[in-house]
């Protein structure tokens, strides 16, 4: 009878616990990378966890331009290439080069020597976040367009 009642028990905890969290499943790309920034968990911060090395690519929002072509690379060395160029204003990209670190937490990079730009970058699944001047996340309608999206090996330079 015991056996039967623990047997029960294990069930029903499972049944529960299987039912949890998919009301808090993100339905978009910035509600998950929301989740990632604000709720890191030790096991999934990005430098230890994530392939976070490579080539990641978007166009970001410019005042008074059509938008900012940005790619950045990351290399396993902990050093960067970063080319912007300013769509419908300038003919040849602007590339800086130099070495990042992380941030405490594991999951933000900050690039050195880059200047009157942002500089710091949230680390994802697949995607870097470009954060504003201040190292906060980009809210509102146009949060989405400061995502670059990693580039496959066979859409690499």
């Amino acid at each position: 009878m015991n056996r039967f009642i623990i047997s029960f028990i294990s069930v029903f905890v499972l049944v529960i616990a299987s039912g949890c969290g998919s009301a808090d499943t993100p339905e978009t790309d910035s509600e998950l990378l929301t989740q990632q920034q604000t709720n890191p968990s030790p096991s999934s911060y990005a430098r230890v966890s994530l392939d976070w090395f490579g080539t990641y690519h978007g166009v970001t929002p410019c005042a008074d331009c059509e938008g900012i072509d940005t790619t950045l690379e990351l290399t396993r060395d902990e050093s960067f290439v970063l080319t912007i160029q300013y769509l419908g204003k300038d003919d040849e990209p602007q590339t800086t080069e130099g070495d990042f670190f992380w941030n405490e937490a594991g999951n933000t990079v900050t690039l050195a020597g880059v200047e009157n730009r942002p500089a710091q970058f949230f680390v994802a699944e697949n995607a870097v976040i470009q954060l504003d001047m201040d190292g906060q996340r980009v809210t509102g309608d146009l949060a989405d367009l400061y995502i670059l999206r990693k580039q496959s090996e066979s859409e690499g330079n």
